[in-house]
């Protein structure tokens, strides 16, 4: 026969011993979750960094080349260099995973080589119709496309946390001079 005397004690342990297993299992699941969410937020903050140096040097490039063509024009060729094109974008590491960064920002970031093919067919296009205008033309977009980037790279550097670069304490203003060929060529589009 069997004893039913036992069976409130079995059915004690049975479900004592469900319930913790639904509790630890529960527990390895948000153990697991933050684990990921910190490995993620490290891979988002490294790679916001990286693509943010990209731009920056993108930019610095910018203001470099308006500087040069800025020099051209002053000492009538003697100095500096005239350019009819922007200068080249590093491409973004291929490990970089898209899916963790802002997507407000991925959008930015990689829309913004096509934004440089219009920039560069506008240059070209400029200077095949007036090449008197060509210079004008290139510098307009060199400060468009590198102030862009810079406002990009500040973007990223903000989002995640990062300490805004500031090349004046190495160099000179480039933002200054990025900033103010920008403007310069917003302002002739608004006429």
């Amino acid at each position: 026969m069997i004893d039913l005397n036992g069976w409130p004690l079995l059915k004690l342990a049975l479900t004592t011993g469900v319930i913790t297993a639904i509790i630890n299992q529960a527990i390895n699941w948000v153990r697991e979750y933050y684990k990921e969410k910190g490995v993620n937020t490290r891979c988002s903050r490294y790679s916001a960094l990286r693509l943010a140096v990209i731009l920056e040097g993108f930019a610095i490039s910018c203001a470099d080349d308006i500087a040069e063509m800025d020099m051209y024009r002053h000492f009538g060729g003697e100095v500096g260099r005239k350019s009819r094109k922007l200068p080249l974008l590093d491409q973004f590491p291929a490990d970089i995973d898209w899916r963790v960064l802002d997507p407000s920002l991925s959008t930015k970031v990689l829309s913004f080589h096509n934004d440089l093919a219009l920039a560069q067919q506008v240059i070209g296009g400029t200077y095949d119709i007036d090449p008197e205008c060509g210079p004008d033309a290139c510098l307009d977009q060199l400060g468009i496309c590198g102030y862009r980037a810079w406002g990009i790279a500040e973007a990223l550097r903000e989002r995640y946390q990062f300490p805004q670069h500031d090349p004046k304490e190495f160099s000179w203003d480039v933002v200054e001079c990025l900033k103010n060929k920008f403007d310069s060529a917003i302002n002739k589009k608004g006429k």
